[in-house]
């Protein structure tokens, strides 16, 4: 109401008043008298009360005026806060009243033009929320994926404690003029340009203040204004830390206190507890099947068990163990099936699977797979797997496989593939296959792109060998196979041919002595150098020896041979000329001969 026309109505009042009252105590007469000094009095009461009432007037706009900027800011201001369909519903309205009580700003459901972000909470699988944030301008995008507590009535605490991280951290020069804050020294301030992760350092209960960059930590001043620091809230006490392996692809969500005993003999819902899905126990008893949340020390079953979440300490199963992140030793006389990573041990009588890394060692009798790779040791009957790098072991009777780096041993009875790089050595008694080696490769059939090693077999394949390779028939680049005859002693005539390739040689050749009608067959591999036409090299090579060719031909000899060889390019790429000579010694358990020298010379073609 406007000050004079409270003004006159205080008049008026007053004048009534003062009338009554003259009329009372002096009756008509002498009121009559005093009139006029009463009408100066009531126009020095109006005069006092319209000042009065234009002073409220004008401090009561001077107060609205002196509202702060943030305080106007913060009434237009509102965050949208979308709730995603899942298969773990929330309620959209208790998400966003707990988000408010986070913040101390409104929220809504829709963007507006007063909106300063979205954030998106989209329940996942299994206890678990993906919360996406995004400023109004779209310059700032965050995602956090979390495990919620099992308890409902704390899920929502967790999504508002986190939204709330996250728009702090992104949006401060926004928020600053919203938030309620205690003011700092100018010499506890921090510039906005400072790198915060504030989301990502507190979401699990790191602390929440923001840090300077060396950059501007001695800064008087910055470019930006000084402000003083946001309050974070610290987490609550019952926030779950999340699991320390980066394999684990399901983190445990808080499952309260650890628990000591349960039992369940015939399946979780015969059980004591019967929410053991939700706990964790420091001691497990199963019969037929049990299931509980988290294990922490010892669990022992008939048939199978299984653990929802993580788990420490042994398992024992007499027929299979379904868990997730094991620390300790986990044994089956059947199989395990895991998610997340193992340190430790995993025994099974057929089958270990495991989604991420292991650290130790699987040993079972059939197959072994690690879906995130293998730092110590894969032993298998049968197959080993590991879909990353193998830093260690891999054993297995018929086949293993490193779809990633080795760093270490593969062997096995029938195949070795690793599809990176090889350091180590692969071993087998048939095929070993890499992509790059450095380091040992053994087997029937060696084969690999480059090699600085050794590879040794029977056949070696690489599309560059800057090794050696020693088997009886080597190919890389550059390689030759060279058609030879040669005659050696005593009276051998010989033909078959070599190969020269890089710094080895392999030779395979068949001779006849019509002397003493004796028939030979001889296999040769070595090392060799070679400069300009010219070449040295040394053969270890295996005879064996038939006689009585004309008849019934019969076992006379096997016997080794060493000989060094020297050979001259007469044409090049066309003849070449070489001799040598050395000696052979007999192999126990055939016609007994003595050890004795030897002589050959040879020519070879291309």
């Amino acid at each position: 109401m406007p000050a004079p026309l409270l003004g006159a109505l205080y008049l008026t009042g007053c004048a009534a008043v003062a009338e009554n009252v003259l009329l009372e105590r002096f009756g008509a007469d002498r009121a009559q008298r005093l009139e006029p000094l009463n009408k100066r009095t009531l126009v020095i009461q109006a005069l006092l009360s319209f000042g009065l009432q234009i002073g409220v007037a004008r401090a009561a706009e001077d107060s609205q005026s002196a509202i702060p900027e943030q305080a106007q800011a913060h009434a237009r201001s509102a965050l949208c806060v979308q709730i995603a369909a899942g298969p773990q519903p929330l309620d959209s309205r208790a998400v966003r009243t707990a988000i408010e009580s986070e913040l101390g700003i409104d929220t809504s459901s829709v963007v507006t033009p007063a909106t300063i972000g979205t954030v998106r909470v989209e329940p996942g699988k299994g206890a678990f929320v993906t919360v996406r944030y995004e400023s109004a301008d779209g310059g700032t995008q965050l995602k956090r994926r979390m495990a919620l507590p099992v308890d409902p009535s704390r899920r929502v605490q967790v999504i508002a404690w986190v939204v709330g991280n996250l728009v702090r951290h992104e949006a401060d020069e926004i928020l600053l003029s919203m938030l309620h804050r205690r003011e700092k020294p100018a010499g506890d301030s921090v510039a906005l340009d400072a790198p915060v992760d504030t989301a990502s350092a507190s979401a699990y209960g790191a602390s929440n203040e923001p840090q300077t960059t060396p950059a501007n930590a001695g800064n008087a001043t910055t470019p930006k204004q000084q402000i003083s620091r946001v309050a974070v809230k610290p987490p609550p006490a019952w926030v779950q830390k999340p699991s320390k392996s980066a394999d684990s692809p399901n983190p445990s969500p808080d499952l309260g206190p650890t628990r000591f005993f349960h039992a369940a003999l015939f399946s979780p819902t015969l059980a004591w507890p019967a929410d053991a899905a939700q706990h964790a126990f420091r001691l497990s008893l199963g019969g037929v099947y049990s299931k509980v949340g988290a294990l922490d020390g010892v669990g022992i079953g008939w048939f199978v068990n299984r653990v929802e979440y993580h788990s420490s300490g042994a398992q024992l199963s007499g027929l299979w163990i379904d868990g997730s992140e094991h620390v300790g030793v986990l044994v089956a006389g059947l199989a395990t099936r895991s998610r997340g990573a193992l340190s430790g041990a995993e025994l099974t009588g057929l089958v270990t699977l495991r989604s991420g890394r292991v650290v130790g060692a699987q040993v079972t009798g059939a197959g072994a797979y690690a879906g995130g790779g293998v730092e110590g040791a894969q032993l298998s009957g049968v197959f080993s797997y590991s879909a990353s790098e193998v830093q260690g072991v891999q054993l297995a009777g018929g086949v293993n496989i490193a779809n990633g780096d080795l760093h270490g041993l593969q062997i096995s009875g029938g195949v070795n593939y690793q599809s990176k790089h090889s350091r180590g050595a692969q071993i087998t008694g048939g095929v070993n296959v890499a992509t790059d080696v450095d380091g040992l490769q053994m087997g029937l059939l060696n084969v690999a792109r480059d090699v600085d090693g050794l590879q040794l077999g029977a056949v070696n394949v690489a599309r560059d060998n800057r090794g050696i390779a020693l088997g009886l028939f080597n190919w890389s680049a550059g390689a030759r196979l060279q058609p030879t005859y040669f005659y050696q002693t005593p009276g051998y005539h010989s033909a078959g041919y070599r190969t020269l390739s890089g710094y080895s040689t392999g030779t395979i050749s068949f001779g006849y002595d019509p002397s003493t009608k004796r028939a030979r067959t001889h296999f040769a591999t070595g090392p060799r150098y070679a400069y300009d036409r010219f070449a040295i090299g040394a053969e270890l090579g295996y005879g064996w020896v038939l006689e009585n060719m004309s008849g019934a031909p019969s076992d006379r000899a096997h016997e080794l041979d060493l000989i060094g060889t020297v050979s001259v390019e007469v044409i090049r790429k066309l003849v070449s000329v070489y001799a040598g000579g050395g000696v052979v010694l007999p192999v126990a358990g055939v016609v007994a001969i003595e050890p004795h020298g030897l002589a050959q010379a040879g020519v070879s073609f291309f």
